[in-house]
């Protein structure tokens, strides 16, 4: 009872578990330890490897080891006599290893462990088993007294492996002995199974692939573990192996209702199943060895295509296609991947899993290589990757190889190539004039992959100057994009709507689809890929006036301020905003107008063509802001730059006039802006209200006052409905025609006064009045007498006389005309 077992081989040292046990044998209280791993796993001769050094460098010490049997004597008649009070604390240490301590059942036996557990505080109990003995854990847990040693501390790591193949005469080459340990896991048999039938000889792989052999050696191993289990245990084990990882719920579908009961029951034996928490979940997995040997099983029992067929539904339905894939490919005949090439391919492409779903493809045996549909997903990937050479290289190819058949429905396989061109062109910003886009986007069956194609097409559309037809596709991408069910397609619908439709002026609806965008990207775990709704909402604050929402950091949450812009144009774009919305003194202006100049440069230099567009909106503003800061050549020089990469677009020459007339140049600022004038469906609408605000500054100029009030009422009336502020506000001279013409403009004078109210609004400072001059002033544009303003306030005619005399002193004016007219750019009226 006091020896430990002898063993055929020399035990490979285990310096890790003699730390663990010779801690537990001297700390005081001694602790318990509990070594509980699957069979194989080296737990024996580990422990007893240990006990006979800790024998022979203490020998002092009182050990005893006890090796349970099926049908032995009780454990209790086999135990030393009970736990004894400690004499002193340098009291001799006092051992007790129980081997194969599962075996234990009968209530005497394990009445006298719980005791030695809890009372013998002298004694270091070392429990060797398969799974835990019923004993009561939980309270050594709280009280810190025991210690697990599990499958994870008993795998052999690389050192020890090497030194156990040494021990077989074996120097095996890296490469090899990742191989084995890949395989393995460290499980301690296995390798010395693979060591064993080397003989020396030295040829690992060989070794390596000879533990997969249902028939050798390893499967018998593998066999001690699953023969024994009753028959629906098996066949959960053998069903379950099909995937990878599985879940509770998968479990489920594949073994039926008693999969819970069943799974929890092989995680208390110990089964060699490892938990792991991914996406909120719990999933479990087989050891290597032992899913090879289940899966060889499902074979035999011909399970295979039919758990594949299940495991493949399961993660398409939780939108995982990733995971389906290889079950889809693992299905004999494959016949669910003509339907994967679909909507599942381009959520993978969206996920950014472009690369798995190739590869898989490639050894697929229910599609060809040539597949038009397959080069034109490649397309659309590449795309994605930002990598428009391929892009261009696989749609061609698509387009070569539509005669020659493909996998899948032909409707399917013209939507997959539209949406490829489409997104192509757009990214490459040539040879979208040249697509022919149909009156109404095909419908394929598939609605992600029509979703898909109405983005690309809706954008195509505004792009091309139809914002209306773009807005009506990118509503019908919004809706079908939700039949998918696929929340990064929700997310760039939404976003790219939000963004045409503030291209159109639609400002109150973009922000409502902003508003969506934001919430899909909150509810999925999307915020870090929010940028281009955020550009948009951005983009509306910065016209209305209002402060911009935070954007999104990398982690979901709102940036700190002295975090860098967001890479990316729509990183530039917020940018940008940030700039043009700034406020400080002369050198916060210098600092603000040199970003612009270089996050505006960043943008004309990207290719795609939405991104060109949002650079053309706001040009305009720039070259204000570049103006202000006393940068004229700055300006000159961009609008070259632009001019370049967007030619005359509107937007541009709008720009051109902001220079003139930023440059006292009212006749060419007229001139540029004459034909965006006579034809108002050419500008943007938020760009047609600038347009009537220079035309009304230019008229000022040039001393035609009433010109310029129609063209500023024209202004208001574009504005209004959107509360388009920003321009009035960031044009010279049109606050003070303003306040000029306030009250003239009837129907949009609550408008009017919502501007010229404005916080951004500078004016210039108010003259310190009374209390009665204000009350007098208010009087003025009613245009009364004094003596109507006396008996108003039931003053004195000559009261409110000396008042008047003061509030024109104190304005420096000299008649009632010129003292409104200052009191209204001050802000008073």
């Amino acid at each position: 009872m006091t020896l430990s077992p002898e063993f055929a081989f020399e035990p490979v040292p285990r310096h890790r578990i003699r730390r663990i046990l010779d801690s537990a044998a001297t700390t005081r209280p001694h602790r318990v330890v509990l070594v509980c791993a699957p069979p194989g796993s080296g737990k024996t001769v580990a422990v007893a490897e240990w006990f006979r050094k800790f024998r022979e460098s203490t020998p002092e010490a009182e050990t005893h080891w006890v090796t349970c049997a099926p049908g032995g004597p009780p454990v209790a008649e086999l135990l030393p006599p009970g736990g004894r009070a400690p004499a002193c604390p340098a009291a001799p240490a006092r051992v007790l290893v129980i081997d194969d301590a599962h075996l234990v059942s009968d209530p005497r036996s394990l009445a006298a462990l719980d005791y030695l557990m809890h009372h013998a505080a002298d004694t270091a109990l070392v429990l060797i088993a398969r799974r835990d003995p019923p004993l009561a854990w939980h309270s050594l847990v709280l009280e810190t007294r025991v210690t697990r040693i599990g499958a994870a501390e008993l795998a052999l790591d690389r050192q020890e492996t090497s030194h156990l193949l040494a021990g077989y005469g074996i120097q095996p080459q890296r490469a090899d002995l990742d191989a084995l340990l890949r395989l393995t896991q460290g499980w301690a048999a296995p390798v010395r199974i693979a060591a064993t039938q080397l003989d020396g000889r030295g040829d690992v792989r060989t070794a390596t692939a000879a533990l997969l052999d249902p028939t050798a050696e390893a499967g018998a191993f593998l066999d001690t573990l699953i023969a024994p289990q009753q028959a629906p245990v098996r066949r959960f084990l053998i069903r379950t192996s099909i995937p990878e990882r599985f879940s509770t719920a998968l479990a489920g579908r594949l073994a039926g209702e008693a999969a819970p009961e069943i799974l929890d029951r092989l995680l208390r034996e110990n089964f060699p199943l490892a938990p792991v928490h991914r996406d909120g979940a719990l999933w479990f997995g087989y050891h290597p060895l032992v899913r090879a040997h289940l899966l060889g099983a499902a074979e035999r029992a011909g399970v295979g295509a039919e758990c594949h067929r299940i495991t493949a539904a399961w993660h398409l339905a939780a939108g995982a296609p990733a995971a389906a894939l290889p079950h889809v490919l693992g299905e004999n005949g494959q016949r669910g991947l003509p339907a994967f090439l679909g909507d599942p391919a381009l959520r993978m492409i969206l996920q950014g899993a472009g690369r798995a779903l190739f590869d898989g493809l490639e050894v697929a045996h229910g599609v060809e290589a040539d597949d038009p549909a397959v080069w034109a997903l490649r397309a659309v990937d590449a795309v994605e990757r930002a990598d428009t050479a391929h892009a261009l290289t696989y749609l061609d190819l698509a387009c070569r190889r539509t005669g020659n058949g493909t996998a899948v429905p032909s409707g399917q396989l013209v939507a997959l190539i539209l949406a490829a061109t489409l997104a192509t062109a757009l990214a490459m910003a040539t040879g979208l004039a040249d697509v022919q886009l149909p009156d109404l986007v095909p419908a394929s069956g598939s609605p992600g992959v029509d979703a898909y194609t109405a983005v690309q097409s809706g954008t195509a559309r505004a792009v091309r100057g139809d914002g209306a037809g773009g807005i009506d596709d990118l509503y019908r991408g919004v809706a079908l994009a939700r039949v998918a069910a696929d929340p990064r397609l929700v997310l760039r619908a939404e976003s790219r709507l939000a963004t045409v439709l503030v291209w159109s002026g639609r400002l109150t609806a973009g922000a409502e689809r902003a508003e969506a965008a934001a919430a899909t990207a909150a509810d999925a775990g999307l915020l870090a890929t929010l940028g281009e709704a955020e550009a948009a909402a951005a983009y509306i604050a910065f016209l209305r006036g209002t402060e911009p929402p935070l954007a999104a950091g990398p982690d979901g949450r709102p940036p700190r301020q002295s975090d860098p812009p967001a890479a990316g144009p729509d990183g530039r774009v917020r940018a940008v905003l940030d700039g043009l919305a700034g406020t400080g003194d002369e050198a916060d202006r210098h600092r603000r107008a040199a970003a612009l100049h270089h996050h505006v440069t960043a943008l004309l230099h990207t290719a795609a063509l939405p991104e060109r567009t949002v650079t053309e909106l706001l040009l305009p503003h720039v070259i204000r802001v570049l103006l202000d800061a006393g940068t004229p050549r700055t300006a000159r020089l961009l609008l070259g730059h632009a001019r370049t990469e967007l030619g005359d677009r509107p937007g541009l020459v709008l720009a051109r006039a902001v220079l003139a007339a930023g440059l006292h140049r009212p006749d060419l600022a007229r001139a540029l802006l004459d034909p965006l004038r006579r034809d108002p469906a050419a500008a943007a609408p938020q760009h047609a209200v600038l347009v009537h605000l220079l035309e009304a500054n230019a008229h000022a100029a040039l001393g035609t006052q009433g010109k310029a009030r129609a063209a500023l009422a024209l202004a208001l009336e574009l504005a209004g409905p959107e509360r388009i502020v920003r321009p009035f506000l960031e044009t010279p001279g049109i606050l003070e025609l303003l306040d000029d013409h306030a009250g003239t403009f009837t129907e949009h004078n609550d408008f009017a006064t919502a501007i010229r109210a404005h916080p951004g609004a500078e004016r210039t400072a108010a003259p310190l009045l009374t209390e009665t001059e204000r009350t007098v002033l208010a009087q003025l544009p009613s245009g009364r007498t004094a003596r109507q303003i006396a008996d108003a306030l039931g003053v004195s005619v000559n009261t409110v006389k000396t008042h008047l005399r003061r509030i024109y002193a104190k304005f420096g004016t000299s008649s009632r005309a010129g003292t409104l007219q200052h009191a209204r750019r001050a802000g008073l009226l």
